[in-house]
């Protein structure tokens, strides 16, 4: 099922902005992790490990491109930079939700995808 409205947010532009930060932290520490169990020449498997860092990283960057906050969504609310507050509107909370689930689902395959990269580095013997 897609959706055809339009985006509807529930972070504004300051929670868009530390999101996309701490995503793009969270990213390059995961990769960077990636590089040096591969130079430790440390057995692939290991490197199964940043799944859950890629996630959290991907987690925070598409949130921000799709301006939309998974835990506010599933509690119902929005923070456009003013402070929580409800979303009382039901066609705005099928949307965000909606959204909500296409956040995550694309956090989980990027987290996938970079895992596999990471397991693609040579190991150093």
């Amino acid at each position: 099922m897609t959706e055809s409205t339009a985006c509807v947010a529930n972070i504004g532009p300051r929670g868009r902005k530390q999101r996309l930060r701490m995503g793009m932290i969270g990213l390059a520490i995961s990769g960077a992790a990636a590089v040096v169990l591969a130079v430790a020449g440390l057995p692939r498997w290991v490197r199964l490990g940043l799944f859950a860092p890629f996630a959290f990283g991907a987690m925070g960057v598409v949130q921000a491109y799709e301006q939309t906050c998974v835990a506010l969504a599933a509690r119902g609310t929005r923070d456009l930079d003013s402070g929580p507050e409800q979303v009382e509107d039901p066609a705005a909370t099928r949307q965000i939700n909606w959204q909500a689930r296409k956040v995550f689902a694309e956090s989980i395959l990027s987290a996938a995808l970079l895992t596999a990269l990471a397991l693609a580095l040579p190991r150093r013997r």
